[in-house]
């Protein structure tokens, strides 16, 4: 597949850029107590289901873990093919399971669901209860890797149903292991907060969906899904951003940005 065409499927993911008092908005924050399950923000449009995108590889890291294809942060470390994908430079250099969620590697993702194979695939996504849980998406003739279900596919989830799946994960109430859990946290990307608390979280981005969830190429969207021990407290988050405008780089990196500009705020409130 040409490199122009991997880009329109990958990017296939909205964005919301939030701000606590815009009502009515169409972007989501969600932020939760782990331990009590209370919800402390619920702003936006929560309840619509849209492609996951890159805020998957979050879930897929727990399946290979739990699945033992992943052994550690560090191992495997798979090496670059080409007629993977591999529009970002830094996507052509051998990865480790670290480097891929901190890179985003596609193509990692997809040899991982490869050598788990769609039947587990799809025994995880079902015992996850992960939104509308389809990956039936066709197979694409030729293809050298399996299909990216959840980049502006079949699969789809909302942020409700992130959120949900977040509190499962770190409340430990999912069908796979606790070492699973603990090396899915150990190998996610961390960031710092505007009160320079160590935050954990996924970015996803992607074009193409608009005002009425119809495609259209002119908007983006992106999501930051992730967990953060703030004041003693755990707490897990989803933002969602979709923006209306075309802008340079992704929708993703913006709504992580503005939920660490934000969340000291959020959480204090």
């Amino acid at each position: 597949m040409r490199k122009s065409s991997w880009i329109a499927v990958v990017f296939g993911v909205v964005l919301v850029s939030h701000t606590a008092k815009a009502a009515p908005s169409r972007d989501c924050t969600l932020i939760a107590d782990v331990k009590t399950g209370t919800m402390l923000v619920q702003s936006g449009v929560c309840d619509q289901r849209i492609s996951p995108a890159s805020s998957f590889k979050l879930v897929l890291a727990l399946m290979g873990f739990d699945s033992g294809v992943l052994l550690s942060p560090d191992v495997p470390v798979w090496h670059f093919r080409q007629g993977y994908p591999d529009w970002m430079p830094v996507w052509r250099n051998p990865t480790s399971p670290r480097g891929w969620l901190r890179d985003s590697v596609l193509w990692y993702s997809m040899v991982l669901t490869g050598k788990m194979g769609h039947a587990t695939l799809q025994r995880y996504v079902d015992a996850f209860s992960y939104g509308n849980r389809d990956l039936t998406a066709p197979v694409q003739k030729g293809a050298i890797l399996p299909v990216a279900y959840w980049v502006n596919s079949s699969l789809a989830i909302s942020p409700l149903e992130q959120m949900a799946f977040l509190q499962k994960m770190l409340s430990g109430k999912l069908p796979v292991s606790a070492d699973a859990v603990r090396k899915t946290m150990a190998t996610a990307p961390s960031f710092r907060d505007a009160d320079g608390d160590t935050v954990f979280g996924k970015t996803g981005s992607g074009l193409g969906t608009g005002r009425n969830l119809t495609r259209d190429p002119a908007v983006q969207f992106g999501w930051f899904v992730g967990w953060a021990d703030l004041r003693g407290r755990r707490v897990v988050f989803v933002r969602l951003v979709r923006e209306d405008d075309r802008r340079e780089g992704f929708a993703g990196p913006r709504a992580r940005d503005g939920l660490l500009a934000d969340l000291p705020r959020l959480v204090a409130r």
